[in-house]
C-alpha cells in the first residue's frame, strides 16, 4: 500500500486540490489518496471557516467518482486541534507498518513547518512531497529551509528529491499544475452569489447552495 496523506481546511474542496492530488497520485503510484479536512486548524482558525462535518460532506462529494480517492474524517474522530504528526500516527497506526506513507503539502506551508508541533516527527513517519506552483517557493529555497531546520539530517541540493538520515525519509519537490483557484476566491464568489463552475466539481456547488455556505 501507496497511501498519499493530503490535508487541509479544505473550505471548500476545489478543482485545484483535486487535480493535485490526481497527480501525485499518478506520478508517484500511489494506491490511495486520502483527503484529510482538518477539525480545528491550529494555523488558519478563520472567521469564515465552514464547519467541520460541511468541509467532510464537500470532500466526500468530491471523490465519489474516483476509485483512488478517499476522504477521511479522521481529525473529526480525534478532535481538538488538529496536528499532522497526530493524524500521521493514525495512519501508520492504521494501515499498519507496511504502508509506505507519502504527506501531500504545499511550499507555502512547508515554509512554516518548523512552527507544527513535534515538526521533526513528520520527516519520519511519511515520505514528503512538496507541492510547489508559481509564486511559491522553489526547490532551492524549500531544501535551504529544510536543511536549516534539520540540520544534518538534510542537506541542501539542486536535484528535486533530498534523502534523509537514520529514520528520515525522502523529500520530493513536485511542481503541480498550475490552477489558479483558491478556496478565498470560491468564498468570495458564494457570498456574491455568482456561479462555481469549473471551480469546484457540481455537487461540491449545489452543496455550498443549497447549505448557504460562506453567505
Amino acid at each position: 500500500m501507496r497511501a498519499g496523506l493530503f490535508g487541509g481546511t479544505f473550505n471548500p474542496v476545489h478543482t485545484g486540490h483535486l487535480r493535485a492530488a490526481e497527480e501525485c497520485a499518478e506520478i508517484f503510484s500511489l494506491d490511495r489518496v486520502y483527503l484529510i479536512p482538518s477539525y480545528t486548524p491550529p494555523h488558519k482558525p478563520g472567521p469564515d471557516l465552514a464547519g467541520h462535518a460541511d468541509r467532510l460532506a464537500m470532500v466526500r462529494l468530491a471523490v465519489e467518482d474516483n476509485p483512488r480517492f478517499l476522504a477521511s474524517g479522521a481529525e473529526c474522530a480525534r478532535g481538538g486541534p488538529s496536528y499532522t504528526r497526530d493524524t500521521l500516527l493514525h495512519f501508520r497506526n492504521t494501515l499498519g507498518p507496511s504502508a509506505t506513507l507519502f504527506f501531500i503539502a504545499g511550499a507555502d506551508a512547508v515554509m512554516d513547518i518548523h512552527t507544527w508541533r513535534a515538526y521533526p516527527e513528520i520527516f519520519q513517519l511519511a515520505h514528503v512531497l512538496v507541492l510547489s506552483r508559481p509564486g511559491q517557493p522553489g526547490c532551492p529555497e524549500i531544501f535551504s529551509h529544510i536543511a536549516a531546520i534539520l540540520p544534518k539530517i538534510y542537506t541542501p541540493s539542486a536535484a528535486d528529491t533530498l534523502e534523509g538520515k537514520d529514520s528520515f525519509r525522502t523529500i520530493h519537490f513536485f511542481p503541480c499544475t498550475a490552477l489558479d483557484i483558491s478556496a478565498s476566491l470560491v468564498r468570495r464568489l458564494a457570498r456574491e452569489k455568482r456561479s462555481l463552475r469549473y471551480l469546484v466539481v457540481p455537487k461540491v456547488a449545489d452543496y455550498i447552495c443549497e447549505k448557504g455556505l460562506y453567505t
